[in-house]
């Protein structure tokens, strides 16, 4: 047989509840094989309500991910970023839940930032709400309870690392300096961290200059009451960037005489104030006596300390006092630090006939750079002699915050494909006012996309940091978080002098798959960081039953002093535990290793070969191999071949391994993935994920394209691309996971996953239960399909053909053949097939190889089987040479002879394009094969939209008069009458169908089909004898349309698919269970709609059930452009689709059928009467008469009437 049944995963031990699917009730052995074709790279038959064909996400976006008893990926719950972390979290030894970490705000459209936890059966997040920041790393600790965190964060008082006891909880080193990239349990119970830090977060030294950064009161919308009606005093604005020098007409508020008075200021943009200092005014003897500073929008009254006139702080809150006719300013420290969006100073007690003020300046300790200028430190009085800016460049908008965000921010929409020259145009540079040198964290807020509903259409932004340093630090990040988050794009020394900035602006190469994209752009803080004592580098060990750490002491732990080994600025990215060896990973190097050692007997060991040549950034080991992906290519000593971004360490044998020769870029994560390879039981196969675009040829295995993704078999030493494996699909990326007891493994990634991998053409089987098989080839786009410059392709109802098209499964007159036709090639056997491929009854694969121009597309094909030859009539959109002589529209390849047919028929031309075939329809018992489609003439022969040829005299022939426009369809309803759809005219009327007599001659448009909404494209006979139809197509408003011919009317179905269905080909399939009949449809049939679906209420599907009442999906699909796949046509080994259930015959030929039995029965009843007369006359003596004639009346009187007839009676 050809087709081979499918070796799946088998079902996984119970994990997420998933709902199953209603059964499609299908029937299939009237059939025999069942194949569809289409432009797919994997497949599932619906079966659980969750499945689906979406894309993975490139924008940044992950998922939670479990699997479906078919082993295809499931997501259970999305987060608007990546997740890094996550494992599960017991109590006492009962599940709470599976904790997920990241740099998300949000999980299942909950508000959650950087940490969640889910449960494993539904799927609900519960926020872990307190920390801001992002997670990296996790460690649940089943014997504590507790769930260790670490990651770039601030939380409670602590810093890079936190616990969760059902609380947060501080450790009592409160974190560390810089970020936590990994966290490990060791076997004496102490807890390994590595990352970036070089000291403890509660250990550091240094000063900051505290209130240097001036918040811009004028940028506020600045308001009074009771001011004085006087000019030059009235205004409250005139004592922005004042001080008592200039007190004065312009430069002074004051207040109306005896009244106590408000001066407010609120700003589109929030602020943390850490000093006031205000300035009294001395006119008239008037000022300011006593006052307080509420706080907006909470209306909180603050608390502050100062010095009073006898040089001692003081504390005030709601009756702070000013000095009389002071000529200095007077500084108040906020005591809490409390955020806001404004404030008002209330008035209540004055000097002299009435208050006032002479200058007022606000000031906060963090340093930032807004995107919108007005909101920068302003550059104004002594005070601030620099100043924040922003450079905007392009057309960007202010988008108001809406009390969602910190501030107001700036967006832009970008309508085309975004390239190097464009996206220089459209950016924003910030740069901050550093007062002083020091170590900074540059941190980049981006406000959340629900707040301004541009969730579908953020893309994803470049930043380029200049720190000071020759190379401009730079990253690329998503702008998809649902809600504020931010990222820390640098940490390191900055020298003030060197004027740091900024600039960001949307990544290269981005495509709108909207019509538009969104990018915004808010702040940068600089945050200034102590400096560290701590000694460490990288790595620090933590015994939890200590409540105290001793800096002095350190070193006595063998992993700390493995830490400070490495040189400055070590970055331990990865850390595994075998036995009592803790490997370590990262970006470091020392005097004996770089980038990869190992902790044994105390001691920080090299690994074979000095290690490796560049960044680790991730293990995954069991208890013998350590799988090790990075940024490397080589060893340290450059002693193993083929270790491009992933190798492999023999634990035992202290050696290196290639996989292949590696991948052509880094490797970011690598991960056990369970898979039924054999039959057998699971294999655990290595998931190897990164930013790469394709995997090195190693041996006799070629490179292949990969897009980031791709999955090695340690039982074969090859790479799954490289077998012939029957597995499920996955695309996209993986990044972590994690086992959860009595279910399958957890994942987290971005994937688009099936059932089954199969490219362009599967089988249908039912064996215990429907089944999808592969086929013996493998399917992929030809060179000239990958090409955006083609000239008009041909389509299947509006699809651009890419894989299969269309096929056919022959079994006559001792052939025994399944043709697959498309655009695609297909290597078998070390040879290359291009666009038809044939496999015969042992599975031998022939068909095309050079013989056509590779971009010729095939969309129909039809079998003429006659006087001993088999000649596959194959059309499309199809030109090229075949024995010196031009084909254009449609070839003839000899099936017996395994070639092309010589002769091959004269061209198919058009007026103004490419002559393209949709239809081919073989006549039984004659030489005449009917060819439609958008074409004017045959060779010299005028011949449009429709043309026979005959096989007999190799000669086109033309069928009559009063066809034209175009032909998409053809179908036989007797042996001479062929049924036809498209867009086309009959004389001198529109029609959407015609019927065609071949013995008259004659085409007649079918009734009603002038009213159809569009073209007829794809059509289904509906019942036995084809006097009933399925027709479909696009409307001319762009919508699918189905209707149904019952023989009278034509009836349109009122639930219609959704937007952007497109119908490629249908067909009433028999079922095995009976549904309610209604009047479009039988209770034992379905009408199976394939092609491009939008199904009511579920989402897109590749094919789809109709029942008569709703639309069920039955196979869904995706390819490996990472969109959803198409099924184009559906073929079969019998065209019996109108068996009944019972397996006799529909009602129409049982009758015909029990009629001409019963005229049998009747005439065997008559001979057998005959022969029984006869032979009883002669048992009662009759003899044969005379033969010998006598006169008329000779005997008569001797013969009486009732011996004539008494014999009937007896």
């Amino acid at each position: 047989s050809i087709i081979a049944l499918s070796s799946l995963l088998a079902s996984p031990v119970a994990a997420f509840n998933f709902t199953p699917a209603p059964s499609s009730n299908l029937r299939l052995d009237t059939l025999g094989r069942v194949a569809f074709a289409g432009d797919f790279d994997g497949l599932s038959l619906f079966q659980y309500l969750e499945q689906n064909e979406d894309s993975y996400y490139t924008n940044g976006s992950q998922s939670l991910l479990s699997r479906f008893p078919n082993g295809a990926f499931a997501s259970i719950s999305l987060a608007d970023a990546h997740i890094k972390a996550m494992c599960p979290y017991f109590i006492n030894g009962e599940l709470q839940g599976l904790v997920v970490g990241g740099n998300f705000t949000s999980v299942g459209g909950i508000n959650s930032q950087g940490v969640a936890n889910i449960n494993v059966d539904t799927g609900e997040v519960t926020p872990l709400p307190g920390l801001s920041g992002k997670v990296a790393a996790l460690y649940c600790d089943d014997d504590s309870g507790y769930v260790y965190v670490g990651g770039e964060f601030q939380g409670l008082n602590s810093t890079n690392a936190i616990i969760w006891t059902g609380q947060w909880t501080n450790m009592p080193f409160q974190g560390f300096n810089k970020p936590v990239t990994s966290i490990i349990k060791a076997s004496n119970g102490n807890f390994i961290f590595g990352g970036a830090f070089d000291g403890l977060g509660n250990n550091s030294t240094g000063t900051k200059k505290n209130d240097t950064q001036v918040i811009p009161v004028a940028s506020g919308q600045v308001t009074a009451t009771n001011s004085i009606q006087r000019d030059g005093f009235g205004d409250p604005r005139n004592i922005i960037c004042k001080t008592a020098d200039s007190d004065g007409s312009g430069n002074t508020w004051l207040a109306a005489d005896n009244s106590p008075a408000t001066w407010q200021d609120n700003f589109r943009f929030g602020f943390q104030p850490s000093l006031l200092r205000l300035y009294n005014t001395k006119i008239e003897g008037r000022g300011t006596k006593t006052w307080r500073y509420t706080a907006l929008p909470d209306t909180g009254i603050m608390n502050f300390t100062y010095i009073n006139k006898d040089g001692e702080r003081a504390y005030c809150d709601a009756t702070c006092p000013l000095p009389e006719g002071n000529t200095t300013a007077q500084d108040f420290e906020f005591v809490n630090t409390i955020g806001m969006n404004g404030f008002r100073i209330d008035i209540s007690d004055w000097y002299g006939p009435g208050a006032g003020l002479a200058g007022i300046e606000l000031f906060q300790d963090d340093i930032y750079s807004y995107a919108i200028s007005s909101f920068n430190e302003p550059q104004c009085d002594d005070v601030s002699p620099a100043a924040a800016t922003a450079t905007v460049t392009g057309p960007w908008l202010v988008s108001p915050s809406n009390a969602n965000t910190n501030s107001d921010y700036l967006s832009i929409r970008v309508n085309d494909t975004i390239s190097e020259q464009s996206a220089a145009g459209v950016s924003v540079q910030f740069k901050p006012n550093l007062e002083q040198s020091g170590n900074y964290s540059i941190k980049l807020y981006t406000p959340g996309c629900i707040q301004d509903n541009t969730c579908s259409f953020r893309g994803r932004v470049s930043v380029s940091a200049n720190t000071g340093s020759d190379t401009p630090v730079t990253a690329e990040l998503a702008q998809t978080n649902n809600y504020d988050k931010y990222d820390e794009i640098f940490n390191g020394f900055i020298d003030a002098s060197s004027q740091p900035s900024l600039t960001l602006s949307p990544t290269a190469g981005q495509t709108p798959n909207l019509g538009y994209l969104v990018f915004v752009a808010q702040r940068v803080r600089f945050e200034l960081i102590a400096a560290s004592t701590g000694d460490l580098q990288g790595l620090f060990e933590y015994n939890p039953n200590q409540q105290t750490v001793d800096i002095n002491k350190l070193d006595s732990s063998a992993i700390n002093r493995a830490g400070q080994g490495l040189t400055n600025g070590a970055i331990v990215k990865e850390l595994a535990i075998q036995g009592d060896d803790t490997f370590v990973g990262g970006n470091f190097t020392s005097d004996a290793f770089s980038n990869i050692f190992k902790i044994s007997g105390g001691n920080a060991t090299s690994l074979s070969q000095g290690g490796l040549n560049n960044e680790v950034m991730t293990f995954y080991h069991d208890d013998t191999r350590l799988f090790v992906g990075g940024n490397f290519t080589a060893t340290r000593n450059g002693g193993t071949a083929g270790l491009n971004g992933i190798a492999l360490y023999s634990i035992n044998d202290d050696s290196w391994t290639a996989l292949g020769s590696g991948v052509d870029g880094i490797v970011q994560s690598i991960l056990p993935l369970p898979l039924n390879l054999t039959g057998d039981q699971p294999e655990t196969c290595i998931a190897v994920s990164g930013l790469f675009s394709s995997v090195f040829a190693f041996s006799n295995n070629a490179a292949f394209d990969a897009q980031g993704f791709a999955i090695w078999v340690p039982s074969v030493s090859n790479w799954l691309h490289n077998t012939d494996f029957a597995t499920i699909s996955l695309q996209g990326r993986l990044d972590t996971m994690a086992n959860v007891p009595n279910s399958s493994p957890f994942y987290s990634g971005s994937v688009s996953s099936q059932a089954l991998a199969a490219s362009g053409a599967v089988g249908l089987r039912d064996s215990d239960g429907l089944q999808l098989q592969q086929l013996p080839f493998r399917l992929h786009p030809t060179p000239s399909s990958q090409q955006a410059s083609r000239k008009r392709a041909a389509t299947i109802n509006g699809l651009n053909v890419t894989g299969a098209a269309t096929g056919l499964i022959y079994e006559e007159n001792d052939l025994n053949y399944t043709i697959i036709a498309g655009n695609f090639n297909a290597q078998v056997d070390g040879t290359n097939i291009t666009n038809i491929l044939i496999v015969n009854g042992t599975d031998s694969v022939t068909g095309l190889h050079d013989e056509l121009p590779s971009e010729s597309t095939f969309v129909t094909v039809g079998i003429q089987d006659r006087n001993g030859a088999a000649l596959l009539f194959a059309g499309g959109s199809v030109t090229g040479t075949v024995n010196n002589d031009n084909v254009n529209g449609l070839v003839i390849y000899d099936l017996r002879a395994a070639k092309l047919h010589d002769p091959q028929p004269e061209g198919l031309t058009a007026n103004d394009n490419e002559a393209v075939v949709h239809a081919v329809a073989v006549q039984t018992n004659s030489a005449d094969v009917y060819v439609a489609g958008d074409f004017e003439s045959a060779g010299s022969l005028a011949c449009p939209s429709v043309c026979v040829y005959s096989t007999d005299l190799n000669q086109w022939n033309r069928p009559g008069d009063g066809i034209g426009g175009s032909v998409s369809v053809m179908q036989w309803t007797t042996d001479t009458v062929l049924i036809m759809g498209g867009n086309m005219t009959s004389g001198s009327n529109r029609t959407t169908m015609v019927t065609y007599d071949t013995t008259s001659r004659v085409f007649t448009s079918f009734p009603g089909a002038d009213a159809m909404p569009g073209p007829v494209t794809s059509l289904s006979a509906a019942n036995a004898d084809r006097t009933q139809f399925w027709a479909g197509g696009t409307a001319l408003n762009g919508s699918a349309f189905l209707q149904k011919y019952d023989g009278s009317q034509w009836q349109s179905i009122s639930h219609l698919l959704g937007e952007n269905t497109v119908i490629s080909a249908l067909q009433v399939m028999p079922l095995t269970d009976d549904h309610d009949n209604n009047d479009l449809m039988e209770g034992n049939r379905a009408l199976l709609v394939m092609g491009q679906l939008n199904v009511p209420n579920y989402g897109n599907a590749s094919s789809a059930l109709y029942d008569g009442r709703t639309f069920t999906p039955f196979i869904i699909s995706s390819s490996s452009r990472n969109t959803g796949g198409i099924i184009s046509h559906a073929f079969v080994q019998r065209d019996d689709f109108f068996t009944s259930d019972d397996g006799h015959l529909a009602v129409g030929f049982v009758v015909l059928i029990a009629l001409a039995i019963a005229l049998g029965l009747i005439a065997l009843i008559v001979l057998a009467g005959i022969v029984a007369e006869r032979w009883r006359r002669r048992r009662d003596g009759y003899m044969p008469a005379n033969q010998n004639m006598m006169s008329g009346a000779g005997n008569m009187d001797r013969i009486r009437p009732e011996a004539l007839f008494g014999t009937l009676s007896k």
